[in-house]
């Protein structure tokens, strides 16, 4: 079942950075944010924060959760 899930999970995400391949920059990190942002929970809105917020706070929380960061980095 975990495989089947990473299977079609991968397969999402390839097609939707295909469609994404034409787009411009800030686009593109929009639309990725939409994407995996508003699989959870509602899109929040880049301008409820300040820029140093996102980065050291909201977005490292966010990885952790996603598991593509350890708690604790050894």
């Amino acid at each position: 079942m975990v495989s089947r899930i990473t299977l079609q999970t991968f397969l999402i995400i390839t097609f939707f950075i295909g469609l994404l391949s034409c787009q411009k920059k800030e686009e593109k990190g929009e639309a990725l944010a939409k994407l995996h942002c508003a699989s959870c929970h509602q899109f929040p809105e880049p301008s409820l924060l300040d820029q140093n917020t996102w980065q050291t706070s909201v977005l490292p929380k966010m990885a952790i959760r996603m598991g593509m960061r350890p708690l604790i980095d050894l």
